[in-house]
């Protein structure tokens, strides 16, 4: 099954990582290659997805698969278990890449 055309795609991408970017700023590993990936994603759905958004020793926060297809969502990995602090940036953050258009 195809995804995004690739003008969605594009824009999709990068409002994925302004909306990274807006919560986690300079700590946003490789914001560069996190676009690419989630361009990757959303023209090819069907490929197996995981990106860390965070520092690559701690990964603590992952982009996974979004039920919308070739969409992504933001998932806390921190162990032990998360914080309601980490809970609220999870709904927070999803809220806003669940916002965002794909026309």
């Amino acid at each position: 099954m195809t995804g995004m055309s690739p003008e969605i795609a594009e824009r999709y991408s990068h409002r994925v990582v302004e909306v990274l970017s807006g919560e986690f700023g300079a700590k946003l590993d490789a914001a560069e290659v996190v676009r690419r990936l989630v361009y990757q994603r959303a023209v090819n759905p069907d490929l197996a997805f995981a990106v860390i958004v965070d520092n690559p020793a701690l990964a603590n926060w992952r982009l996974t698969p979004d039920a919308r297809r070739g969409c992504v969502r933001l998932a806390c990995y921190r162990l032990p278990p998360q914080t309601e602090a980490d809970a609220e940036r999870e709904r927070r953050v999803n809220t806003a890449l669940r916002a965002i258009e794909l026309r």
